[in-house]
């Protein structure tokens, strides 16, 4: 039932977006530091402290269950990252899974199109996640816990028209999520206890964030940068106990370029922020 269930979320997920997707589980294979994935795989033992970069590579027609395990580097690097086009990065224990101790942990890279579901990535140096291509679906996964984050950004989104939702993004010593793509848009996740702000709009345009928690961060809870930014909508969303304000739009002429609707929040920079 637990499998059917998450297949049936992830179906529908894919299918409001207008992508038609489909995966096909992978048996078990000592997939090693350093390889190259092209077909469906589970790993059936964690990579430890791998020297090479990418650690692992997902490309052509794979996909890979983290099935519990670990994929670490050295230090140094990119843990896993994704190139092609419709490719799956998945942890069927449902979060036990983990990409750690890299520069990078995931880079979405490639056509787009890419799945994350279920994945927990911490201990990255630059970022915990890092999206250059577009039409990706992040679901379900946590970059930075309520333990140990990671050394820079949850999660970094370059591209555009990607979809974020039920994720998390705590403890990270930078912001929890910074937004330069266009169109993108994040429902029903959290930012919470970064040494940053918790969600950073900077030169993105038509970004949504709908239905999301952003508190006790060291900066804003949720800021807008000054920018020639457009577009923008925030609603129906939290922010409370931030160090700095927990709602700001410096844009020139704050809630003209974004909208702020329906909000829950102690502080703002400007009145006109709802």
């Amino acid at each position: 039932m637990k499998t059917e269930c998450a297949n049936l979320t992830r179906f529908t997920l894919l299918t409001i977006s207008g992508v038609s997707a489909f995966s096909l589980a992978g048996a078990a294979f000592a997939v090693s530091c350093g390889d190259t994935v092209t077909t469906p795989e589970t790993l059936d033992a964690s990579i430890v402290a791998c020297a090479t970069s990418p650690a692992v590579t997902i490309t052509d027609a794979g996909s890979l269950d983290l099935n519990g395990y670990t994929i670490s580097c050295n230090g140094a690097g990119i843990g896993v990252q994704i190139l092609g086009s419709g490719r799956t990065l998945s942890d069927s224990s449902l979060g036990a899974g983990s990409v750690e101790s890299c520069d990078v942990g995931i880079s979405v890279e490639g056509v787009g199109g890419h799945y994350l579901e279920f994945i927990t990535v911490v201990l990255n140096n630059f970022s915990g996640i890092s999206v250059i291509s577009d039409t990706n679906f992040i679901y379900n996964v946590i970059s930075g816990s309520s333990t140990i984050g990671n050394g820079g950004v949850g999660v970094r989104l370059a591209g555009a028209n990607n979809q974020i939702i039920l994720s998390a993004f705590e403890k990270n010593t930078q912001s929890g999520v910074e937004i330069s793509g266009n169109n993108n848009y994040i429902k029903q996740s959290s930012a919470l206890s970064n040494s940053g702000s918790g969600f950073v709009i900077t030169t993105a345009n038509n970004i949504t964030l709908d239905s999301v928690t952003a508190n006790d961060n060291g900066v804003d809870g949720i800021l807008a940068e000054a920018s020639s930014m457009s577009g923008g909508l925030i609603f129906n969303s939290t922010a409370r106990d931030n160090s700095g304000d927990d709602l700001s739009d410096q844009n020139t002429i704050p809630c003209g370029r974004f909208q702020w609707i329906n909000n829950d929040f102690g502080t703002a920079n400007n009145s006109c922020i709802d």
